[in-house]
């Protein structure tokens, strides 16, 4: 069972489960590991660009997208909004990284 964060408490322990830092440990070491892998068939002169291409672009997309939810949503929400925007942004590079990759294959 994951964590239940609903009483108010102010300077006071928390007992919690491991299980919610587990959990984002290893979806952020996944994310990772799938966008700095190798493909099987890598051209070096082409997966490279595609990926700092990805990584410059998800940049701006998490960027843009903290931004806005800076300025939309307001209290305590905004800690576990942030806390994620690293996985967002790994999950961003890899789609974008993937989908470019799929649309090059196409083209050959």
């Amino acid at each position: 069972m994951a964590s239940f964060y609903g009483e108010r408490s102010y300077f006071s322990v928390i007992q919690t489960n491991v299980i919610d830092e587990l959990g984002a440990i290893f979806t952020i070491i996944g994310l990772l590991i799938l966008f700095f892998s190798k493909e099987r068939h890598e051209d070096p002169g082409i997966n490279n660009p595609l990926r700092i291409k990805a990584l410059v672009q998800s940049i701006w997309i998490v960027s843009l997208l903290w931004i806005a939810i800076f300025l939309l949503v307001y209290g305590f929400a905004i800690f576990f909004i942030s806390t994620t925007i690293f996985a967002l942004f790994l999950l961003c590079c890899n789609i974008h990284f993937y989908v470019q990759l799929l649309i090059l294959r196409k083209k050959r």
